[in-house]
């Protein structure tokens, strides 16, 4: 993550989410999540004592903005390795959603759903055999929202599988799962499905691959959070939604995919030791040799010391001369550059996260306070439209 996201996501959490907790009177949630980044953890150079943000300190809670941020980009760019490396191989990826009707009690339609999913890929013995000679492993993950026209809730399951052959999956999609729906306690026309295969022929009919459509797939599946409107649902939903996710695992792999959890999960768990010596590669001076430090976030600025680096570059840093003067007379490589991919990635998960939406949120709480009219507050509905009308909606 850079620093600047990193502000941005701190000031949702301090002005959106913490006084949207304290208003539900879920006040041991609000005060974790909001000491969540009050500390910095930066590389310091040996050799020139320059400072770089490498990182936060974490609250963990599942409702933390910077913190499902974090999990989001971690399980972006370990997904996308290995997926790529599926395509590689000759393999087929497709995209799936299943749901159930909208409703207004969570905790009966998350127990539907994921009794039906259950049913689905291991427990119904037609269903599940089926299931698994298809797709022989993937990633799937769960996702909360309000219905965009019920405004009930509207739990749904993302999912990217990995197919070894090329096969017509929509039939069996649509009548296996709304048979499972209804094993699971649900109506019998809940049959909601969306299918779309990962990959695209050339004119000849040749399957080639198509990265960008990989990208959105993972981005879609993987996203670490849940879409609630904190600024205005009502206090009564977002009690419902905590207790409804407390101990609940929202991201899940099986097959030829588990490993991916384990990466991402021994990536997250790292321990942090302070004034241990690390390999990094300096962008003052190119050194490849650096401690780990801690410092208070809201002091950074104040330290002249502190490279963040995706706010300045090099050359406003030093001039041209002094720049080659500390190359050459350090002799060790500058960092790489970042995977173009990861950039994508990350930029495409920004685009279409909660979070430029509850940025609106936040800046309309900061506005009531000063006394808004009745004006703004019909515009803020109408950016929060606008915000988001572009979000695809999947059956």
């Amino acid at each position: 993550m850079k620093y600047n996201k990193f502000l941005k996501i701190k000031d949702v959490n301090k002005n959106v989410i913490v006084p949207s907790f304290e208003r539900a009177g879920l006040d041991t949630i609000a005060e974790t999540i909001r000491g969540c980044g009050d500390f910095s953890i930066l590389y310091e150079c040996i050799e020139c004592g320059s400072r770089e943000w490498k990182g936060f300190s974490r609250c963990k809670n599942k409702f933390c903005a910077s913190c499902n941020a974090v999990k989001s980009l971690s399980w972006l760019a370990k997904t996308y390795k290995k997926f790529e490396q599926f395509l590689f191989e000759g393999k087929y990826i497709v995209m799936l959603d299943l749901t159930i009707r909208d409703r207004e009690n969570l905790p009966e339609a998350l127990k539907i759903l994921n009794k039906a999913w259950r049913l689905f890929s291991t427990k119904d013995k037609q269903c599940a055999k089926t299931f698994n000679f298809k797709f022989i492993g993937g990633v799937k993950s769960l996702e909360v929202k309000t219905g965009e026209n019920s405004k009930l809730w509207h739990p749904h399951l993302h999912c990217l599988l990995i197919k070894d052959r090329f096969s017509y999956d929509k039939m069996f999609i649509d009548n296996g799962w709304s048979k499972c729906v209804k094993l699971a306690g649900g109506d019998v026309d809940e049959k909601i499905t969306y299918i779309e295969s990962i990959y695209a022929r050339d004119e000849h009919g040749v399957k080639v691959y198509d990265k960008d459509a990989l990208m959105k797939g993972i981005v879609e599946s993987v996203k670490y959070i849940t879409k609630f409107d904190y600024a205005n649902e009502p206090t009564e939903r977002l009690q419902e939604l905590v207790a409804s996710l407390k101990g609940v695992r929202q991201i899940d792999t099986f097959g030829c995919c588990r490993n991916i959890h384990k990466d991402v999960e021994e990536e997250l768990e790292e321990k942090i030791e302070f004034n241990k010596i690390v390999e990094h590669a300096c962008q003052v001076c190119g050194c490849n040799e650096a401690k780990l430090v801690e410092m208070i976030t809201d002091r950074m600025d104040d330290y002249e010391g502190i490279l963040l680096t995706d706010k300045i570059h090099l050359e406003e840093y030093f001039s041209g001369e002094q720049l080659e003067w500390v190359k050459s007379a350090n002799g060790k490589r500058l960092p790489p550059m970042k995977d173009e991919d990861v950039e994508k990635l990350e930029d495409m998960y920004y685009q279409s996260s909660m979070f430029d939406n509850q940025q609106s949120s936040a800046e309309a709480v900061e506005k009531r306070v000063e006394g808004a009219s009745e004006e703004f507050e019909d515009n803020l509905d109408k950016l929060f439209k606008e915000a988001t009308k572009n979000e695809k909606r999947k059956p």
